[in-house]
């Protein structure tokens, strides 16, 4: 006679983990992909300060690269704060750090802070998205 399995139920607080995880992620996502819907409105900005749109794409195309980097080269001690944190402390850390320089990101961008600043957030915000 075969076994009859038992239907398990997620349990309530199950549930709640999963939907706040789904969200967690895409509020990552959501940080991640400011700048790339950003830059064609940038580009055309800097255009009309004088700035030729072949130097304005590769200044922010070099913005974008050392965010790419900066979240790469940040996944090593993520690493090694996720063993020390735990995982759901370091997923709150980064995406406490991501959403803030989210946020100064559009203030940069709406304040017209001085190139370096401007530079920084990007790199600072994808170097808290490696603790995803």
């Amino acid at each position: 006679m075969p076994l009859k399995q038992a239907k398990t139920v997620p349990l309530p607080w199950q549930v709640l983990t999963v939907a706040l995880m789904v969200i967690g992620y895409a509020g990552y996502y959501l940080c991640r992909s400011d700048l790339s819907v950003a830059l064609p409105l940038l580009i055309d900005d800097m255009g009309k300060r004088g700035i030729p749109p072949a130097v304005a794409t590769v200044s922010l195309g070099t913005i974008a690269s050392l965010g790419v980097l900066a979240y790469a080269i940040g996944k090593f001690p993520s690493g090694w704060l996720a063993d020390f944190l735990g995982g759901r402390r370091n997923f709150l850390f980064g995406m406490g750090g991501s959403i803030l320089f989210t946020v100064l990101f559009g203030l940069a961008v709406h304040a017209r802070l001085d190139r370096q600043s401007f530079r920084a957030v990007p790199r600072l915000g994808g170097d808290h998205q490696d603790y995803l």
